[in-house]
């Protein structure tokens, strides 16, 4: 009896894999179309952008993939530890984020989140170098040699 489970199980496992799966969105498309995905299971890749904020029972963070940005809960309990939020100097870290997504959330004032079942950090912060490009440079001492001139002649 116990092998015909298993064969049930590893053929319900081979044939409808997705099933089992939440269904992988873009946060651009979530943000364009949040009615198709209410009250569903999804899961999205994003950077976790800004401060991560205690609120009671949990913490919120902010990812973003560039084409649009979603309010995350994580229950005190299913929380890891630290991430660190992107800024103009950071890159925030890479997190793939599975949970309940709702357009209009209840028990947070009617706001669109996402109640994280679960969170895994794919890829850790980093710095973000802002090197001086060599073209600014020489046109902004071009304008200051400009301006000198101009004092210059005008005494």
């Amino acid at each position: 009896m116990r092998r015909y489970l298993l064969l049930f199980l590893f053929l319900l496992l081979l044939f409808f894999p997705n099933s089992l799966r939440a269904d992988e969105v873009s946060l651009g498309e979530l943000v364009s179309n949040p009615l198709n995905y209410d009250q569903k299971v999804i899961e999205v890749r994003g950077e976790v952008i800004g401060n991560v904020l205690k609120d009671s029972g949990g913490y919120w963070i902010n990812i973003s993939d560039g084409k649009g940005t979603v309010g995350v809960f994580i229950k005190e309990a299913n929380w890891e530890g630290e991430l660190q939020g992107g800024d103009y100097n950071r890159r925030g870290d890479i997190v793939s984020v599975k949970g309940l997504f709702s357009v209009s959330c209840a028990k947070h004032g009617g706001d669109l989140d996402i109640h994280a079942q679960r969170l895994i950090l794919l890829k850790e912060s980093k710095p973000q170098p802002h090197p001086l490009e060599a073209r600014k440079v020489l046109i902004s001492l071009f304008l200051l040699f400009l301006v000198l001139i101009s004092l210059f002649f005008r005494s």
